[in-house]
């Protein structure tokens, strides 16, 4: 029989899940040892990964769980090497076990405009916020276990429900979390590594969003040496061609409050193909603030100063994400803008370079430190902001 698709839904599951008539009910994992007639703690909602020790106790013994009750039911089935492993448990104690059947999708953060139907490629995306099942029916007092695997990590999140209120939100929520931790393992190692951000930043680099999926690899696993870095850095420089820099600029041409601001932001285009690198980035520069200043009148009725906008900018992406923890990193992000597009010079020094929105403003930066790198970066800032907003 041909299955009925939800409006708007191309695809459909794979197969039924496996259906169970009854099972005990589970409460939760025990989150430490304890002896009989001992109080025992349980965790009855959380999430884990494979890098964290507790995963492969608690994996183990899901698995070992279901296999049970499968076979106790004359159904044979090996669940150790599923991708993806839905088990629900419903008020009634029946259950069903979705074992790489359930459709999953996921709400994400594009780069570029697409229509339905069509292909997207990995680079392209710059976030994901969640994950879910959309063709698979849940109620207020089930229990969710889900198992996932994504390369040679693993994922795991269950809500045992105590209080009959599941949440479907809240589950596609924390799904979306242990993806991008799965996933994106290497990236948030740089990022919580205070001496590997400090590095990263201090070379006026991030993990943009442009950069997600198509870049900041380059950059992330070389060694804390300039040497090796720069010739990283160069490599990176090289992969920002007329193509690119067009796909960056329809991103911008797309969003309606930057219409007025098109002409404005093509002279800086125009100036960066040419390799007038000095314009290009005394025009980005100032229209980060111009832009962020706009949008924070808007909000506060007021103008504000340059440390309110940069708190505003991380404020507003957390809004927007509604998650501090997610791939555009806004918190990160913030100690970018203070180190860099906003950090103060020294006019006595002569320390002055392109990256300071305060330096290029008052005319202090060498001219020397105009250079490609420092107009990437700013378009680069400028661009995850559009993100932000």
């Amino acid at each position: 029989m041909e299955q009925i698709k939800a409006p708007g839904i191309l695809a459909g599951n794979i197969g039924e899940p496996i259906k169970l008539e009854k099972v005990e009910p589970l409460i939760g994992f025990s989150s430490a040892y304890a002896a009989k007639g001992d109080m025992c703690q349980l965790w009855t909602k959380h999430g884990f990964t494979s890098d964290q020790d507790v995963f492969h106790q608690i994996a183990k013994s899901f698995i070992s769980t279901l296999e049970h009750y499968t076979q106790r039911e004359g159904k044979f089935v090996k669940l150790s090497n599923c991708e993806m492993l839905l088990f629900i448990i419903h008020g009634d104690l029946s259950a069903e076990i979705w074992n790489d059947k359930a459709a999953v999708a996921s709400r994400i953060i594009m780069k570029k405009q697409i229509q339905p139907g069509m292909v997207v490629f990995e680079k392209e995306v710059a976030d994901i916020l969640d994950v879910h099942f959309p063709l698979v029916e849940f109620k207020q007092d089930d229990k969710v276990i889900c198992l996932f695997r994504e390369g040679w990590r693993f994922g795991l999140y269950f809500d045992l429900n105590r209080d009959d209120d599941f949440s479907v939100e809240d589950m596609n929520k924390n799904l979306g979390v242990l993806h991008r931790a799965v996933k994106y393992k290497n990236i948030y190692d740089s990022m919580f590594d205070p001496d590997t951000l400090s590095f990263i930043i201090a070379r006026g680099w991030f993990p943009f969003a442009e950069l997600i999926n198509d870049g900041f690899d380059i950059l992330q696993y070389q060694e804390k040496n300039d040497e090796v870095f720069d010739k990283s850095a160069s490599h990176l420089i090289s992969l920002f061609d007329k193509d690119r820099m067009d796909s960056i600029r329809s991103r911008w041409n797309s969003k309606i409050y930057l219409n007025e601001k098109m002409p404005i932001l093509d002279a800086a285009f125009s100036s960066y193909y040419y390799g007038n690198y000095i314009a290009a980035i005394k025009i980005i520069l100032t229209e980060i603030e111009g832009v962020l200043q706009s949008f924070y009148i808007k909000a506060n009725l007021k103008k504000g100063s340059s440390s309110a906008l940069t708190d505003f900018a991380k404020d507003t992406a957390i809004r927007k994400l509604q998650s501090k923890n997610t791939l555009l990193f806004p918190e990160e992000f913030l100690l970018y803008l203070k180190q860099n597009t906003y950090c103060s010079f020294d006019l006595m020094t002569g320390t002055a370079s392109a990256n300071s929105r305060h330096s290029v403003g008052h005319g202090a930066a060498a001219a020397k430190t105009y250079t490609k790198e420092k107009a990437i970066q700013a378009i680069l800032t400028f661009d995850q902001i559009v993100f932000y907003l």
